[in-house]
């Protein structure tokens, strides 16, 4: 569900031209995955980041950082927000091999997985930043997230449909 479909939301939502073309079809092929990265430590569920990103050079250098990023020990970067210099909230595409990400794995109680990420002057080019997205967005896209979630555990249930009696 956070590959699926919170990602593919938050790409859709945010990114624009070929580069939202481009990355939509690698995440729906599986040739790239990505983890949502929105939640920080000590905020409890808040989405107004913390996390910086500043001008640096011909591109934005993260420094904070990122917890409860669901899938991130198996995904090829992160889509996290973060707090531009002016105050707007953008969402960056992060390589996972960044030389300046340090990851933490762990495992969920659903037996999924999790990381916690720190950015230490994480250097990124210009074209990370896919767009500026606002809290409330973010939040509707998390939305529909919840309710997949929902639907995946009631599946799991087995549980049989009611039906008309006509």
């Amino acid at each position: 569900v956070a590959s699926a479909i919170l990602a593919i939301g938050l790409v859709d939502l945010v990114a624009g031209g070929q580069q939202r073309l481009d990355i939509l079809g690698e995440m729906t092929s599986g040739e790239r995955r990505f983890a949502p990265a929105l939640y920080e430590p000590g905020r409890r569920y808040m989405l107004a980041p913390e996390l910086r990103a500043a001008a640096s050079g011909a591109g934005y250098r993260l420094s904070g950082a990122k917890t409860l990023v669901v899938g991130g020990a198996g995904a090829d970067g992160m889509l996290a927000s973060a707090r531009l210099d002016d105050g707007a909230v953008g969402l960056f595409l992060v390589p996972m091999d960044n030389a300046g990400v340090f990851v933490t794995p762990y495992a969920l109680i659903d037996d999924g997985g999790a990381i916690d990420a720190r950015f230490d002057q994480a250097d990124l080019g210009p074209d990370a930043l896919l767009g500026i997205v606002s809290v409330d967005a973010i939040d509707d896209v998390l939305d529909e997230a919840r309710l997949a979630q929902c639907a995946d555990a009631l599946g799991r249930l087995g549980l049989p449909l009611e039906q008309d009696e006509a």
